[in-house]
């Protein structure tokens, strides 16, 4: 016997000296408390309280008093907490028939979509907690009881509620309060406040249900959420970002929400409600000052994020508008009493530059720049168009730039033509179809050819022509394959495109040592080498001053009327 007490007290000293597992304390406790027969004289205080803590609890108010304290009603949903029902006169449901049932809760309804100025469901707290399955039949909506009940309607002693609700708190817990006491209403808030040191946060019953991943049936009664082995965060408050246009000045709003929900918002300041708040669906642009307020809501009704702001001084810019034609030049502001100052000669204009009175002739080789002021506006932007020496209007090329007089000789041959509003785009990565087309309308082609291209040229399309030829003449190859015109070209691609335009066969061992010189010739494809080495001792393509061809790269607009050019002989391509 003696050795067995032994054994035993040894197994209860390991036993004691194990660490216990403790629950995880990473996860929110949630509690929800609410406030029965209310508003009150009471209600505004604990409002304030609950504001200071960033608490949220649920009011099952008693109808009749709704429209004498509709403000109180207002302030209550504006703030998030959760309104809700506690009949129209607090009868005892079980003690009347099913149409009276419907008549207290549907007169509540219409006080409180009164009250806020749109409509809400709205749950049920059943007076007295009476109820049987028919009453809740008759209501069919979610019930709620609760399972701490604190009797705070009993006494008028503010800690003795505080005790009450600590003792009863637990994770998940529905309270039962009443706001018609300023003892509840003292002595809840001190007990918020002991709870949420200990890591509690509170909540609606709608958001308490939400974020414990349960849901609330019509029709059914609910007196905690204990079952539930999970717990969500809370809504995040949205981010809202302002960033200025560059051209006019407007701010450009993107806002972010939690993807629980969706985002609406307001520019003017108020609180977005289901009635003034627009659905925010993507960024959108404000073009004078505003202040943004946003919000994240899975239900209106106790299930919304804290409210974003942002207070924006958008500032618009004196928009300058440019319009070309073959002689003059003509500026425009659409701002009132706007002041445009330009330059003709490349340099940045200032409030010292001409000032524009009448449309300018237009003069080739000069690079026009201007700007607008106007009272209450930002400059605008500098506005740049040059008159090329051949005579087109460039907004995006102009005399510094290296490639230039290939635009400008492009534009001219019709080789390349404008993608709209005098626009070049010479940066633009160049596609096959694209490349093609150019070296087709250089050549010009008087003979008929015969019309074959592979299935992915279809021929409604600008360049159905360009690659047929590019076949006939063998400058591509292999008509059973994809000719993929809308991939980019690479500078190897075109370098054996104008190889087998210009010397087709023309390959030689000399060409292939000129290819080696190159740090990255082992780059070029096998298949490419002989096109890539003849296009090199064409002067075609040129190496970097780093010694490299780069032939993977792709080849901008600039780059392919370049070295197409370069393949023609045209005078004074660089």
């Amino acid at each position: 016997m003696k050795r067995l007490i032994s054994v035993l007290l040894s197994l209860l000293l390991i036993i004691s000296i194990i660490p216990s597992v403790s629950a995880d304390n990473s996860m929110p406790k949630l509690i929800a408390l609410t406030f029965d027969d209310g508003p009150s004289a009471y209600t505004k205080e604990l409002l304030d309280g609950l504001k200071a803590r960033g608490a949220r609890v649920t009011f099952f108010c008693v109808g009749y008093k709704i429209a004498s304290n509709a403000d109180i009603i207002k302030r209550a949903w504006m703030e998030g907490h959760q309104i809700a029902s506690h009949t129209w006169n607090h009868p005892e449901l079980t003690s009347i028939s099913d149409a009276e049932i419907k008549s207290q809760l549907s007169r509540v309804e219409e006080a409180f979509n009164n009250a806020l100025g749109f409509k809400q469901d709205y749950i049920l707290r059943p007076p007295y907690g009476s109820y049987n399955q028919r009453v809740l039949s008759a209501a069919n909506v979610p019930a709620i009881y609760w399972s701490m009940n604190t009797a705070d309607y009993l006494t008028n002693k503010p800690d003795v509620v505080t005790s009450q609700i600590v003792k009863a708190a637990r994770d998940g817990a529905i309270g039962c309060l009443h706001d018609t006491h300023q003892s509840t209403v003292k002595g809840a808030l001190k007990a918020i406040d002991i709870l949420q040191k200990e890591g509690y946060e509170f909540v609606t019953i709608n958001e308490l249900f939400y974020r414990k991943g349960l849901s609330l049936e019509n029709a059914k009664i609910y007196k905690n959420a204990y079952k539930s082995e999970s717990t969500s965060t809370a809504l995040k408050t949205p981010e809202i970002v302002s960033v200025e246009d560059p051209i006019t000045g407007k701010q450009k709003i993107e806002i972010t929400g939690d993807e629980r929900g969706s985002v609406y918002y307001t520019t003017d300041g108020t609180v977005p409600t289901p009635i003034n708040g627009k659905l925010y669906t993507g960024t959108f642009m404000l073009a004078s000052s505003a202040s943004v307020r946003a919000v994240s809501v899975v239900n209106w009704n106790g299930i919304r994020s804290p409210i974003a702001e942002l207070d924006i001084e958008a500032i618009p810019r004196a928009v300058i508008s440019s319009v070309p034609s073959e002689e003059y030049l003509t500026y425009s502001s659409s701002a009132k009493d706007a002041v445009i100052y330009y330059t003709d000669d490349g340099s940045e204009p200032d409030e010292n530059s001409y000032v524009y009175s009448e449309k300018i002739e237009a003069s080739p080789g000069k690079t026009y720049k201007a700007f607008a002021t106007a009272p209450s506006h930002q400059p605008s932007c500098i506005d740049t168009i040059t008159f090329s020496d051949n005579g087109f209007w460039m907004r995006d090329v102009s005399s510094e730039m290296w490639f230039y007089r290939n635009i400008d000789s492009a534009a001219s041959l019709g080789i390349l033509n404008g993608m709209g509003d005098y626009y070049f785009r010479p940066e633009n990565t160049s596609s096959r179809a694209m490349a093609v087309t150019m070296l087709y309308r250089l050549a010009a082609p008087e003979e008929v050819f015969e019309h074959i291209a592979p299935s992915d040229v279809l021929s409604e399309k600008y360049y159905y022509d360009a690659v047929c030829w590019a076949y006939y003449t063998g400058i591509e190859q292999n008509p059973e394959n994809d000719f993929r015109p809308d991939d980019p070209v690479t500078k190897e691609e075109l370098a054996v495109m104008l190889s087998r335009y210009l010397a087709p066969g023309d390959e030689s061992a000399e060409d292939l040592a000129l290819l080696e010189m190159y740090i990255d010739s082992s780059d070029v494809s096998e298949w490419a080498r002989n096109g890539v080495a003849t296009a090199l001792r064409l002067g075609i393509i040129k190496g970097t001053s780093s010694g490299k061809l780069k032939p993977q790269k792709t080849a901008t607009r600039a780059e392919t009327v370049t070295m197409i050019m370069r393949a023609c002989g045209i005078p004074g391509i660089s």
